[in-house]
């Protein structure tokens, strides 16, 4: 009986390195304080406990709990940062600052520009994680403290994830209703 060659074969599958996976929280983290700025911002611009005041206009939006109607709240977001017109004006936005998780902390900077072009980067102890995401795919970089570098060009399911991300300005603005 003959043997087969592929007796001693090993099958080689695709590990996710620490710095993807590191990658792929930081991402959700970046996402949620997005999120909680953009409703602390509405919150501020809508506060429940207001009274009306002399020559000032009542808000039509009633109350916080009404912005909990996703219409509502997309035209309160829209309100609050200058409604369509000046959104669509806008050629960039940049957001850098500290994310800080219990005893652990780093900074991140995240620059979009039309059409749908970001580059994100965090910095973690001594070593830099950069993403770079256009409509064409996506690419990390990690610089060690050393100075060395790795680049390389991300899988079709994390340069999708990375594309969405870098919508410029995402679904609750083109969201129609």
């Amino acid at each position: 009986m003959g043997r087969s060659s592929l007796i001693n074969t090993t099958r080689r599958t695709f590990k996710e390195t620490v710095a993807q996976r590191l990658s792929k929280r930081l991402l959700i983290i970046l996402a949620l304080v997005l999120g909680l700025l953009a409703s602390l911002t509405i919150y501020q611009a809508f506060d429940a406990s207001d009274t009306a005041v002399e020559g000032v206009e009542p808000r039509p939006y009633g109350a916080i709990e009404d912005l909990l109607d996703p219409e509502v709240f997309r035209a309160a977001y829209l309100e609050a940062n200058g409604g369509l017109e000046g959104l669509d004006a806008l050629k960039s936005i940049q957001l850098n600052g500290t994310i800080q998780s219990g005893d652990y902390s780093f900074e991140f900077f995240m620059l979009k520009s039309r059409p749908d072009k970001m580059l994100l980067t965090y910095n973690m102890d001594g070593q830099e994680l950069s993403y770079g995401v256009n409509s064409e795919g996506a690419w990390q970089r990690v610089t060690l403290p050393d100075g060395s570098e790795q680049v390389i060009s991300l899988e079709q399911e994390q340069v999708a994830q990375f594309q969405k991300t870098a919508q410029f300005l995402g679904p609750l603005v083109d969201w129609s209703g």
